[in-house]
């Protein structure tokens, strides 16, 4: 009994540990239930979010920004008066000046090609050079010369043979100190006929230069005979191509113009005497500037009814004592050339190579009366002007420059400049009415110069 009673109080003390057990681990499991919900509620938490207190700001108008810019007020200027240029005193020139920049490290350029170059009808400025002949200055990479061969320049009176060799001379030392990248040619021209001594333009180089001074050499050179036919070799004839066809086929000194135009040149010095442009039917004019077609024998710029004209002899005495003076001009004109060879002068040119039988009369009988020519285009002439030379330029140049490297890479063309140098006998420097209009006022809507030279001592 005792042994049984014994036995079941030891099992009830072992049964209070695992009430006690799980009581402890119900404990346990809560606390970590409970610590892990704390810790989930400190994770979850968001930041906390701050707003700025709304403040009211006055709105400011925003200016315009205003940079201060000065204004040159542009004064006016009156064009110069070529009046000024014709009354000064004959022009001495010992030498032609030359001003040219350094050309070093340029590589040559278009220009160094070598006998003939092709013309890219504008200005890049690699080879420009400063140029100064007879007071004219002018700058540019492609000039051209039109030196004129005409009877009217061999004249005592201006200098005969021996100044027009200093005018060649002056051309020779002029393209001696060009640059080898500077591009010329040389023009020469009668009232007929125009020639150049390449049909492209050519390198300022020293074998270009020996083809130069071997071609021109002879022109008008110590002979009875003067004009093209005196030169080396012929040339390469340059033709008139007129644009607008106002004009009659002249293929002198204005169809160098034109080539000067067509090649984009810079600068043209005109040397001359004379300018003489043919006329042209004032009808025909009218109709070339309304771009009608010409009739065909539109070349003479004149109908076959117009070219009939008489001549009086009356106030000469008749045709044969007309003819008789003539030939004693002819006659004193040989004795006195015969002279000068004998104390080792040069000649006075042939005047009837000029077809001018008034001109020796005058020299030798300057108060004998001589015939008069009837002109049965007076009142029906249409005199040239500036303008129509100046639109010529314009419209060859436009046509030509169109398709030149420098236009198609859009760099802008030079406009061309157009220099007069006129030579007259010393006595004529000062006369206002001795002078060429039309190319004096080209000259200044083209941006060159006219002067007169006067005689010899001028020209040397």
């Amino acid at each position: 009994m005792k042994t049984m009673l014994k036995k079941r109080k030891q099992t009830a003390v072992k049964g209070r540990s695992p009430a006690l057990i799980v009581t402890i681990v119900v404990h346990v499991v809560f606390f970590l239930i409970a610590g892990a919900y704390v810790a989930m509620e400190v994770i979850e938490r968001q930041d906390a979010k701050f707003e700025a207190k709304q403040i009211a700001r006055p709105k400011m108008q925003l200016k315009k920004l205003r940079v201060p810019v000065k204004f040159r007020k542009k004064v006016q200027q009156s064009a110069p008066t070529l009046s000024a240029r014709m009354t000064a005193n004959p022009v001495s020139v010992q030498s032609v000046d030359f001003k040219m920049p350094d050309t070093a490290g340029l590589g040559g350029g278009s220009a160094g090609l070598g006998g003939s170059s092709a013309s890219f009808g504008g200005s890049l400025g690699f080879a420009s050079t400063q140029i100064n002949l007879f007071g004219l200055k002018s700058s540019g990479e492609k000039v051209v010369f039109l030196l004129d061969a005409g009877g009217g320049m061999m004249g005592d009176e201006i200098g005969g043979i021996p100044a027009y060799s200093i005018i060649k001379k002056e051309l020779l030392s002029m393209i001696d100190l060009m640059p080898p990248t500077a591009l010329f040619n040389v023009l020469v021209f009668d009232h007929q006929e125009c020639r150049a001594l390449s049909s492209e333009m050519l390198p300022a180089t020293d074998d270009n230069l020996q083809r130069f001074k071997q071609w021109v050499t002879p022109l008008n050179a110590q002979s009875q005979k003067y004009g093209l036919e005196t030169l080396e070799f012929p040339g390469t004839p340059i033709t008139f191509e007129p644009m607008p066809m106002v004009f009659n086929g002249l293929n002198n000194w204005l169809a160098g113009l034109g080539y000067g135009a067509r090649k984009g040149v810079d600068v043209v010095y005109w040397l001359g005497n004379n300018a003489n442009m043919d006329t042209i039917y004032d009808k025909y004019y009218k109709a070339c500037k309304k771009g009608e077609p010409l009739p065909k024998d539109h070349v003479s710029g004149w109908p076959a009814e117009f070219w009939k004209h008489t001549v009086d002899y009356d106030e000469c005495g008749g045709e044969e004592e007309w003819k008789k003076t003539v030939a004693k001009a002819y006659e004193m004109h040989e004795e006195e050339n015969q002279k000068r060879l004998a104390r080792g002068e040069p000649i006075r040119v042939k005047s009837i190579m000029m077809g001018m039988d008034h001109w020796v009369v005058k020299i030798y009988f300057p108060d004998e009366p001589r015939p008069v020519q009837s002109n049965p285009r007076e009142g029906n002439e249409h005199l040239y002007a500036p303008d129509d030379l100046s639109d010529y330029v314009e419209s060859v140049s436009r046509k030509y420059s169109q398709a030149s490297p420098v236009a198609s890479i859009g760099l802008k063309k030079k406009e061309l400049v157009f220099n007069v140098i006129h030579f007259v006998p010393t006595l004529q420097v000062k006369d206002e009415n001795i002078r060429l209009p039309v190319l004096a006022d080209l000259a200044e809507e083209l941006d060159g110069a006219y002067v007169k030279i006067g005689g010899a001592d001028a020209i040397k």
